[in-house]
């Protein structure tokens, strides 16, 4: 009996096909803009994935513009550092140790 079947829908296989594809055709020509169920949940999750992207870029970013405060603020204060031990003048330390008495 399912070989029967079988071999039954196999030979009507080409006419369902037919008006399978007629059927979307027609549907889609009078559907005109309006969305179906999947259409619209389809736009919402892109949107969605689009937003998370875009808030995920937004806070590499700002995250690298963190990063790039932190490292000039310590080559700043380095800076400051290496000043502040610059304005001893160098020659300071022989004026003293040779002004000493024996």
């Amino acid at each position: 009996m399912e070989v029967a079947l079988a071999r039954e829908i196999f030979d009507f296989k080409e006419e369902i096909v037919r008006q399978m594809e007629l059927t979307e055709k027609i549907t889609n020509q009078n559907k005109g803009n309006k969305k179906s169920y999947l259409d619209i949940e389809n736009a919402s999750l892109v949107k969605l994935q689009r937003e998370r992207e875009e808030r995920r870029l937004k806070e590499e970013e700002e995250h690298r513009e963190k990063e790039r405060q932190e490292a000039e603020e310590l080559v700043r204060r380095m800076h400051e550092e290496g000043a502040g031990t610059s304005q001893v003048p160098s020659n300071s330390l022989c004026l003293t140790e040779s002004r000493r008495p024996n």
